[in-house]
């Protein structure tokens, strides 16, 4: 009876330590293969290329980088930038800032990764996007808005025949893992995965299928020939019954428990104290010198001598790292006709930019980028030219409005400003317009996200006309009342501080400015601030030329003298009569004809369309221009001379009038002796 006991005891013992390491005592956790549902980074494929930042390392045994399901865990390193966190969990602040690099299951990564020295990184941005493809290498390029694109594999350039490099990890996608171990239920028997499922006899198993021999040890006794639905049974009441062997085998196998208890609890609380912020901390300080001096060889490798062939002598950024730039990219996307633009010139690329040197790109105006110039207004009528002030938009209109593009309006915002675009050959935008001195104009701006406020600023850049002798820049400044800011990397010579506003609660937001009055070059600054604190205030900057008012004048030599009294009209095509006739300046705010006073001045704000200008003074002949077309700028400020009747007679100094006057005697004389001649010679 003895022996029948310890036999028993020995079976029930063997049985419950077998299904607590199988995982299904205490509900626990089925095990999985680590190197394909838990990966880590390799150690021969481990950096990422940066066009700003160079090779970061995500495979630093300090970063500990971890590939789930799930998501992506640890820090890479960069030596120029610093440590990149992949997700809030790694110091807990996930509270504060809940971030992480996110996985699918399927290898599609996306979310964010957080560098206290570069901001965010986007592993799912316009434009680009990091996979994980079938045989764990990652694919494709995250964005940086501080370092711009990260790529993860030469081969998303096409550059490995230069630069062979990836990032690659021994976790594989759920499609690349066999059935037993996809965390999938393939079958639909209710049951995932090894030991779970009875068709699995382990990880590696690639059919969850049921089949004769297929049934797990624990359930034998129900008898090969069991149907499915009956192993099913068991199976739900198989924690009542491991709690029965708990309760009456309890004094049996507790010495054997609770050794094996005791010592885990003590190897647990040694791992939870080693992973503490003070422990964490100083390993990693340790591990870090270590790991720098294995990582560094003595030796400076071929690679990063400077004389290696594998690269070009030209600069890294011109290879094709990414289609364009982030901003470039949105603006690509708001702006249809631009794109259009991009792929008639040939650039595809970011080594094409180079193309657009030379080349004068405008975005058009609000009214325009609605596609409402020259189609139907908001009261039916047809647009032919100028714009629609914003309060006459419809709520689908609005809604259309590009999104973070500041746009420009004057006279009452019947007049759009289009803006000359100027991209670099890395792909970094400006924006543009021109503007009449000491004119009011009107900034609206749509946010792409529910914003707390907006604030503008003006901000000086450098003054582009000539200086008066007695006039200096400083004093140029001192009338402006230019006030400094300092910012963080640069000292604003700040203008003019302005709000906008959002009244109506339509999502677009306005102010009305008042342009500067002196000449020159200046900077709109749109600070927009979001309602959402998890996203960064953001600001869009907008060049400014001021230039003077156009003026009446004559030539005295080389002297210019202002002109006033002087009526300075100007004419415009009608469509609809294809003839010209005097511009409507009243629907627009404005004066035409405009009398000049002892300045000379004169300006007109039009909209697009074909022109000329006349100007009439007494004393002076009528003047009338040739016909110019607006279409980049809108307006019309060039300098008229007028020229006084016998005007060439003025050019000419006492000199010269001398000089003919002797001519004219020396030949009236010559002629003279000739006639007197011609008598002697008849008598």
């Amino acid at each position: 009876m003895q022996d029948k006991i310890i036999k028993n005891s020995f079976f029930v013992t063997t049985v419950i330590i077998t299904l607590i390491t199988s995982g299904v005592f205490g509900l626990v956790s089925n095990p999985v293969l680590a190197s394909t549902t838990d990966g880590t980074i390799s150690a021969s494929n481990k950096y990422a290329w940066s066009e700003n930042a160079n090779w970061l390392d995500f495979g630093l045994s300090q970063g500990n980088i971890h590939v789930t399901d799930s998501a992506l865990t640890g820090y890479a390193y960069g030596e120029n930038i610093g440590w990149i966190s992949l997700n809030c969990s790694n110091d807990s602040s996930c509270a504060t800032a809940n971030y992480g690099v996110v996985n699918d299951g399927n290898g599609n990564l996306s979310g964010y990764a957080w560098s206290e020295n570069t901001g965010w990184v986007n592993f799912k941005p316009t434009g680009g996007g990091v996979i994980i493809n079938s045989s764990g290498e990652f694919t494709g390029s995250a964005y940086g808005e501080n370092i711009g694109w990260v790529t993860f594999n030469c081969s998303t350039t096409s550059s490995c025949s230069t630069a062979d490099y990836k990032v690659a990890t021994d976790w594989r996608p759920r499609s690349a893992r066999p059935q037993c171990n996809n965390a999938l239920d393939d079958d639909n028997d209710g049951f995932i995965d090894y030991p779970a499922d009875p068709g699995c006899q382990s990880l590696e198993g690639n059919n969850e299928s049921n089949h004769p021999g297929s049934v797990p040890y624990f359930l034998l006794n129900v008898g090969s020939s069991a149907p499915v639905e009956k192993i099913q049974e068991i199976a739900a009441e198989l924690p009542k019954k491991i709690e029965e062997i708990k309760n009456n085998a309890a004094e049996l196998i507790k010495p054997l428990v609770e050794a094996p208890i005791a010592e885990t609890k003590k190897i647990l609380k040694k791992t939870a104290d080693s992973f503490s912020p003070e422990a964490k901390k100083i390993a990693l300080e340790k591990k870090q010198a270590e790991e720098a001096k294995k990582a560094v060889p003595s030796e400076t490798p071929d690679a990063l001598k400077g004389d290696w062939p594998l690269f070009p002598e030209g600069p890294v950024n011109n290879f094709a790292l990414t289609p364009e730039t982030k901003e470039l990219s949105l603006l690509l996307n708001k702006f249809p006709d631009l794109e259009k633009t991009f792929l008639n010139l040939g650039v595809n690329k970011i080594e094409d930019l180079g193309k657009l040197a030379g080349v004068k790109l405008f975005l058009p105006g609000l009214t325009e980028a609605l596609g409402l110039t020259g189609g139907a207004g908001a009261d039916g009528g047809i647009i032919l030219t100028g714009g629609i002030p914003l309060n006459e938009l419809t709520r689908e209109a609005k809604a259309k409005i590009p999104a973070d593009i500041v746009f420009a309006k004057s006279a009452g915002q019947l007049v759009d400003f289009n803006m000359e675009l100027t991209v670099s050959k890395t792909g970094e935008t400006q924006s543009k317009i021109k503007v009449i001195s000491g004119r009011s104009l009107s900034l609206l701006v749509k946010p792409e996200s529910r914003a707390k406020s907006v604030t503008g600023s003006i901000i000086f850049k450098d003054k582009t006309a000539e200086l008066k002798p007695d006039k200096t820049l400083a004093a140029a400044l001192r009338d402006l009342a230019i006030k400094p800011a300092l910012a963080e990397t640069e000292t604003r010579m700040v203008l003019n501080e302005f709000n906008y506003n959002d009244d109506d609660k339509d999502g677009v937001w306005t102010a009305d400015i008042q342009t500067p009055i002196v000449q020159g070059k200046y900077e709109i600054i749109t600070k927009i601030n979001f309602q959402d604190e998890k996203l960064a205030a953001k600001e869009i900057r907008l060049i400014t030329v001021v230039d003077p008012e156009g003026y009446v004048f004559r030539r005295s030599g080389a002297e210019e003298t202002r002109l006033s009294g002087a009526i300075v009209s100007i004419f415009w095509l009608n469509p609809s009569s294809n003839s010209f006739e005097l511009w409507p300046a009243e629907k627009y705010q404005q004066a035409n004809p405009q009398t000049t006073d002892v300045t000379g001045r004169y300006s007109f704000l039009v909209p697009q369309g074909e022109y000329y200008i006349k100007a009439v003074l007494d004393g002076y002949p009528p003047y009338e221009g040739k016909q110019f077309t607006v279409k980049e700028g809108n307006n019309v400020n060039f300098n008229i001379e007028l020229k006084a009747i016998f005007w060439n007679f003025k050019t000419l100094d006492w000199k010269i009038i001398l000089l003919i006057i002797l001519t004219i005697l020396i030949l009236y004389n010559f002629y003279r002796d000739r006639k007197r001649k011609k008598v002697d010679n008849k008598i």
